[in-house]
Formats: C-alpha cells, sequence, structure tokens
C-alpha cells in the first residue's frame, strides 16, 4: 500500500531552490514524517530505480539517526531541540497568515504562559516548516529573553556534549545564539558565536559543494558576519565576507536572481563606501537587472546606490533613465502582495532620491488600484503614508497631515500582516510627522508623533 505524505502538498508549494535538489528534498522531508520503521520502505518507493537518489536520501537518514539514537541522549537532546525553535516577540495577539520576522505564521499548536506556539513557514535562507513560540511583550519581557537565552547556552551544551561537535544542529543553535547576543548589543560574543556557526556551515557545503542548503545557510552566516564590519567602515574585511557569499551564490545558485540581488548589493554598498566608484557601479548595476527582472524590493538598495554614484559625476541622464525602468516596472505588476512590496520600496527610494514629484504620482496611482480593491488592506494604508511624506518633504503641510496620520494609524492596526522588511521601509516617514508639527509651534503633537516613531522602531527583531 502506498505511504501517505502528509507534507507533498507544501512541499510542491515550496520555492524551488534547484531543480536537481527539489525532488530529494521533498523525498527526505517526508521520510522524516514517518515513523523510523517505514522509512526505508517509502524510499525505495519513492526512488524506483534511481539509485543514486536512493543512496543520497539514505545517508542523510543515517546522519539524521546517528544525531538522535545515542544511548541516554534522546532526553537531553529533546531538551535541546525545544530550546532550539524558533523564537520571536509580537506587540500585538499573532494569528494565522501573519509575517513575525522571516516567518509567516501557519497555525497555532500551543500555548502556554510565556507564549503561543504556531506552525509557521521559515521564509529564508530555505523555505521550511518550524515550530515558532511568539512572546508577547510585556513587563517581563527582558526576564523571557535572558531564560531564552539560557536556554539556548544549556542546548548548546548539551548538543555539545552528545554530539558531534561540527553537527548541523549545533551551527543552528550558535547562529540563534548570535542573533539574541546582537540585539542585546553584545556585538563581540555575537560575532564570535557567528563566526563558530559560519565554520561549521562552511564545513559542510565543503562535504558536499552543490548542496543548495548547505550554500545558503553559509551566505546567511556571511551576510550576518558582513554588518559588523561594515557598520565600522572596516571595509576591507567586510569586502571578504562580501565577495566569498557571492562567488558560493555564483557557483550553488546560478540561476537564484533573489540571492544574486543580496550578494551584489552588499558588496556594491562596500565599494561605495570605499570610494571604488566604477566597481560599486558594476556590482549595483548587475544587482538592479536581476531585481529588475523578478521586482524584488531590494531593488531599491541598488537604483539608491546608483543615483549616489551617477548624478555628482553630472550623469544625470543615465540615472534618470534608470529610475524610470523601476517606475515602468511597478506599472506592470498587478495588484498582489508581491507587487505592492516592490512599489513601496520604489516610492521609498524615490523619496530618500529627493524626487519627490515622481514618489508621489508613483505612490497616488497605486493608491488607487489598492483602494479599488482591497481598501482595507495594509498596502492602502503604506501609500497614503508615502505620499504624505513625499508632500511633507515639499513643505505641502497641510495637504500630509491627513494623509501621514491615517497611514500611520491604519498600518499601526495592520502590523502584525506586514512583512518586517516593509515594516523597517515604512517606520522613517512617521518621524517627518513630528518635524513638521514643530515649526507650526505644536510641540505635544510633535511629542506624540515623535513617541510613535520610536514605537515603530522598538520591535525587537526575531
Amino acid at each position: 500500500m502506498q505511504t501517505e505524505n502528509p507534507y507533498e502538498e507544501l512541499a510542491r508549494a515550496r520555492q524551488p531552490m534547484d531543480e536537481h535538489y527539489q525532488r530529494e528534498e521533498r523525498i527526505f522531508d517526508a521520510a522524516l514524517a514517518l515513523p523510523a520503521s517505514q522509512r526505508g520502505a517509502f524510499v525505495a518507493q519513492a526512488c524506483g530505480n534511481e539509485a543514486t537518489l536512493r543512496g543520497r536520501i539514505e545517508a542523510l537518514l543515517r546522519e539524521h539517526e546517528r544525531a538522535v539514537t545515542t544511548i541516554d541522549v534522546p532526553p537531553a537532546l529533546e531538551l535541546a531541540a525545544a530550546a532550539r525553535q524558533e523564537v520571536a516577540l509580537s506587540f500585538a495577539d499573532a494569528s494565522p497568515g501573519a509575517y513575525i520576522g522571516r516567518h509567516q505564521l501557519l497555525e497555532k499548536i500551543g500555548e502556554g504562559g510565556c507564549g503561543v506556539v504556531f506552525r509557521a513557514e521559515q521564509r529564508e535562507p530555505v523555505r521550511r516548516d518550524v515550530a515558532l513560540k511568539i512572546v508577547k511583550l510585556g513587563m517581563d519581557t527582558w526576564q523571557v529573553i535572558a531564560r531564552f537565552e539560557a536556554e539556548l547556552q544549556e542546548a548548546l551544551a548539551i548538543e555539545r556534549k552528545y554530539l558531534d561537535r561540527d553537527n548541523l544542529a549545533t551551527a543552528d543553535t550558535l547562529h540563534k545564539l548570535g542573533i539574541f547576543l546582537r540585539d542585546s548589543a553584545r556585538l563581540d560574543e555575537a560575532k564570535a558565536a557567528y563566526e563558530e556557526s559560519l565554520r561549521i556551515r562552511r564545513a559542510d557545503l565543503a562535504r558536499d559543494p552543490d548542496n543548495p542548503t548547505f550554500a545558503r545557510f553559509v551566505i546567511v552566516s556571511l551576510a550576518n558576519l558582513y554588518e559588523f564590519p561594515a557598520a565600522q567602515d572596516r571595509h576591507a574585511e567586510a569586502e571578504v565576507y562580501a565577495r566569498e557569499a557571492l562567488a558560493i551564490v555564483r557557483r550553488v545558485l546560478p540561476q537564484d536572481k533573489a540571492e544574486h540581488v543580496g550578494g551584489l548589493r552588499r558588496l556594491g554598498r562596500t565599494l561605495a563606501a570605499w570610494e571604488r566608484s566604477s566597481e560599486a557601479e558594476a556590482a549595483f548595476r548587475e544587482a538592479f537587472a536581476k531585481g529588475l527582472e523578478i521586482a524584488d524590493p531590494r531593488i531599491d538598495q541598488a537604483i539608491t546606490g546608483l543615483d549616489r554614484i551617477l548624478v555628482p559625476a553630472g550623469r544625470t541622464g543615465e540615472a534618470a533613465a534608470l529610475w524610470q525602468q523601476v517606475i515602468d516596472r511597478c506599472g506592470q505588476l498587478t495588484v498582489a502582495q508581491e507587487a505592492g512590496v516592490f512599489v513601496t520600496h520604489t516610492v521609498g527610494a524615490l523619496n530618500r532620491s529627493g524626487r519627490f514629484a515622481q514618489s508621489e504620482a508613483l505612490a497616488r496611482e497605486h493608491l488607487l488600484r489598492w483602494e479599488k480593491s482591497r481598501p482595507e488592506d495594509w498596502h492602502a494604508f503604506a501609500f497614503r503614508l508615502l505620499i504624505g511624506s513625499a508632500l511633507s518633504r515639499q513643505g505641502r503641510f497641510a495637504e500630509a497631515e491627513p494623509l501621514l496620520i491615517s497611514g500611520c494609524d491604519g498600518l499601526r492596526e495592520r502590523r502584525e500582516r506586514m512583512p518586517p522588511n516593509v515594516l523597517s521601509e515604512l517606520a522613517q516617514p512617521m518621524s517627518p510627522v513630528a518635524q513638521f508639527y514643530t515649526p507650526w509651534g505644536r510641540s505635544e503633537r510633535a511629542a506624540e508623533w515623535n513617541r510613535k516613531h520610536a514605537e515603530s522602531l522598538s520591535a525587537p527583531r526575531p
């Protein structure tokens, strides 16, 4: 009798990483969902006559079994796995469909005294199901965070005692520990945790150099480490991380345009800061071309970087032509989640580059589209906020005020359903509200909006 695969539909819906590995990943995930006694028969049936595929999956399953079947280890490892679960903080009650950090909530699977546990889809660096514990912010938030850090440290100690020191689980725990330490401003400790995690992940990739999942984990570690020297203007060190990540993308994930955009914008950012303008321009132009093709929201960083290189050099016509390409691309997109994110990022980038008339026109066009089809969606309020920001930057405060207020209020009410990158993008226009109240002599209103702006930026990262 054919074995049921409860996760097959979910696996089919995942974003394809690499055609060569897609089926392997689906069969492996399905096998793990079965009792150990049924896995061998399932893999044999699923692989048919493909001996190489079957051998790879059986090897992965043996590695999985080796990691969790040592005598007297299971209770300890169960505790370690529980401590390693994803943790996030939320200002409001979470619900299925909401975005929390790099995850989208799917269904609630448990609840306890300090939070709620959801089944969630992790959207990067690879798409997979995880258990996500949501801790609601309150008076004891930091005590809860401290407890989770202690649990991560305990998990790390258990894994190092019972497992191979270079086990994948250990790398994952080190990565999560690095996140906690970074968000607690303990940067030296965070960097050390990230570096050890990267060492393990590099070794995994060296053993299986064409594995896209291993490649993505290494790229994420390199991207996290890149931010430390980049923030301190240590350009040479930042460039090393950026180039290594980009080289892995080009070798293992040559068809993944989104990963190329991420790697190229980091390299361009470092080269531009180092005043290596021609090299930075080349990196930004490649990121721009790939991002434009797939409507990647991060294209805003590539076009902004190019604008800062071209305009001071008197190449304003080239810059204008690039901006027009992005605006035209916005017009080609339908009213959908991905299209809305791309357009809001583009409008924000136009504002930051002082192109207020174009920003206002683009935002008004798409506001009409969203108000007609989905008037209560967060995108409609995002466009109001962005129009208000463009108007306020032009000194048209009376026109800007109602749009800024309705936009900010609407977004706060819908923040649980907004992707995190959009939250950070839209938090910035809240500041001009206070800035234009101040010249009017309305200090109380300015103070109120400064407080709201601070709140919008204070949500911890998961």
